[in-house]
């Protein structure tokens, strides 16, 4: 999430520490599929082109508890909640290009779940694994962990506070902020068990590097229809069905170059809706914003909007 103006990731977020403010212990928020009508999308999966696969596979299984391997076609392996669609899907491509300094891109990726136990193991794991957090928030609506998987991307894994606790500004947006988050209590309350059984690990959100906030902004509004959730100088967040958000762009970095297409990285966000007339439509809207220099694939169900980043759209999860 990053609730921050700032420019470099550490700053971001609130350092980790162990004491301090004590996070409420509300009960179970809702599943994100509760916060999306059947009529609207939602973020489906993530597609990421990796140099060395096998040790983010196991990271995503062993420590964030990522359960069911989709094996699609050589060099490509997707994961998933057990008995859940793939979320992360990922491409080995070992020559590919690193990515260009101040190019646009993946900022971090954020996977949910279900409460604060779940966290609670998850952070049991991670340290356990020997991986370091970078930083620890509650923002108000959700609690957060961040730190970055074995091949660099940024990940943010939290849960979300029941809904009726989010704060809400007479405008209707969610006031979201960093606070500390207590480590202590959250170890307190982690989930004993193994990776493997840790429930209804989902695709929260995912934050992107920009070069102009302004047109990821029409792009979401337009193509996505999404709706602004909250703003800053820097920043903005963007969900559907009144989610706090689905959605985060920033340009922090001052980012002037688009996404290349062969980088390692972000590859693609799957978005996907309940039927193909509504994908169709949204293509079609793609299709019309010339002046964002947006790319619609109609025949294949890809976009390339603002920056160069790739959406590929479909009627249910695949």
């Amino acid at each position: 999430m990053h609730i921050s103006s700032r420019g470099r990731m550490a700053k971001a977020c609130v350092s980790v520490r162990g004491g301090g403010w004590q996070a409420r212990c509300g009960a179970r928020s809702r599943s994100l599929k509760e916060h999306v009508m059947d009529t609207y999308p939602r973020l489906s999966a993530l597609r990421l082109r990796v140099r060395h696969l096998a040790p983010l596979l196991r990271f995503y299984k062993e420590v964030v508890g990522l359960a069911a391997e989709h094996q699609s076609e050589a060099g490509q392996v997707a994961l998933g909640g057990e008995g859940a669609s793939p979320i992360l899907k990922f491409e080995e491509a070992p020559d590919a290009p690193e990515r260009p300094e101040h190019s646009a891109g993946l900022f971090h990726l954020a996977l949910r779940v279900p409460d604060r136990g779940a966290l609670g193991g998850v952070l049991q794991r991670i340290e356990e694994a020997g991986y370091r957090l970078w930083g620890a928030s509650d923002h108000r609506v959700s609690e957060a962990l961040y730190l970055r998987d074995p091949g660099g991307h940024g990940l943010e894994i939290y849960r979300d506070r029941p809904e009726e606790e989010w704060p809400v500004g007479s405008d209707g947006r969610v006031q979201m902020e960093t606070l500390a988050l207590d480590l202590e209590a959250l170890r307190g309350e982690a989930n004993a068990g193994e990776a493997g059984e840790a429930p209804e690990i989902e695709l929260g959100h995912v934050h992107l590097e920009v070069s102009d906030l302004a047109a990821m902004q029409r792009f979401c509004e337009v193509v996505l229809g999404m709706k602004e959730r909250a703003r800053q100088p820097d920043a903005i967040f963007l969900a559907w069905g009144g989610y706090h958000h689905h959605i985060a762009a920033n340009v922090w970095r001052r980012c002037r170059l688009p996404a290349r297409p062969d980088a390692l990285g972000l590859a693609a966000i799957c978005v996907a809706w309940e039927t193909r007339a509504e994908v169709e439509a949204a293509l079609q809207r793609a299709a019309g914003e010339h002046a964002l220099g947006v790319e619609a694939q109609l025949s294949q169900g890809r976009v390339i909007g603002p920056d160069g980043i790739r959406w590929e759209l479909a009627s249910g999860a695949r």
